[in-house]
């Protein structure tokens, strides 16, 4: 969410986090070796499950590799491309009553 106030001085949204949410902001900002202020912007856009599964994956590699057990070009390279799984949101259902028409679209060629 971001909305731009006109004031030369503010662009930034106006919201508050709740407590819970600020207790976890600060362990992930800490962990990410950054701002509870920069990981905010990450945060809003991605969620918290997908910003600490991030976070733990990133910090993962950095010991493995510091260990040098960075693997094989090719190890990571699979590494690297395996998708951070996204968390799992309820899904929209729509629901067309006797009152609400569907209508009747044409068959594709």
């Amino acid at each position: 969410m971001h909305v731009q106030n006109h004031s030369a001085r503010k662009t930034a949204a106006q919201f508050a986090l709740s407590a819970a949410d600020q207790k976890r902001l600060q362990p992930l900002a800490a962990a990410a070796e950054s701002t509870p202020q920069r990981m905010l912007k990450f945060v809003l856009r991605d969620g918290f499950a997908y910003c600490e599964e991030f976070v733990r994956r990133v910090n993962a590699g950095l010991v493995s590799a510091q260990r040098g057990e960075s693997g094989t070009p090719d190890q990571f390279k699979v590494l690297v491309q395996t998708p951070v799984p996204a968390p799992r949101l309820p899904s929209a259902r729509i629901e067309h009553g006797p009152d609400i028409p569907v209508p009747n679209l044409p068959a594709r060629a």
